[in-house]
């Protein structure tokens, strides 16, 4: 399977729009394998894993308060930023700066997004929708 950086190749690659984490809360899944990196990582695989809604069979359900139990409607470790240059950040092309505060942790659904063209449609990925000629939301 491809990872999002080879399928975006041909786009343009990710430009960081925060698109699919916008929309990412109550539906993704935590593998196995995702799980036991954060069991192993400490304070910061506990805090990814407070967010979990853990499975009977050994995966979990992604982003749920905390607190309350219930489903986010986005990921809880997308950040913005509205201004400076800062080179881990991108721009996309509403102008927005985005950026994942767990991206070397973050869940292999996520390093996986979007698997089809018509997935990165449906979440309005920036570069596809750029390369289709749709303008993009601010």
């Amino acid at each position: 399977m491809k990872s999002s950086s080879e399928f975006l190749a041909p786009y343009g690659g990710c430009n960081a729009c925060g698109r699919c984490c916008e929309w990412a809360g109550g539906w993704l899944e935590a593998t196995r394998a995702d799980l036991e990196r954060w069991s192993e990582t400490g304070d910061a695989g506990a805090e990814i894993l407070r967010y979990a809604k853990l499975r009977d069979d050994g995966t979990a359900d992604l982003w749920y308060d905390p607190h309350t139990g219930e489903a986010l409607n986005h990921c809880p470790w997308l950040e913005w930023q509205s201004d400076g240059a800062s080179p881990d950040r991108s721009r996309g092309a509403s102008g927005r700066r985005s950026r994942c505060s767990i991206y070397a942790d973050r869940p292999q659904v996520c390093q996986r997004f979007p698997k089809t063209f018509a997935q990165a449609v449906d979440f309005e990925c920036e570069p596809v929708m750029v390369s289709l000629g749709v303008p993009t939301r601010s």
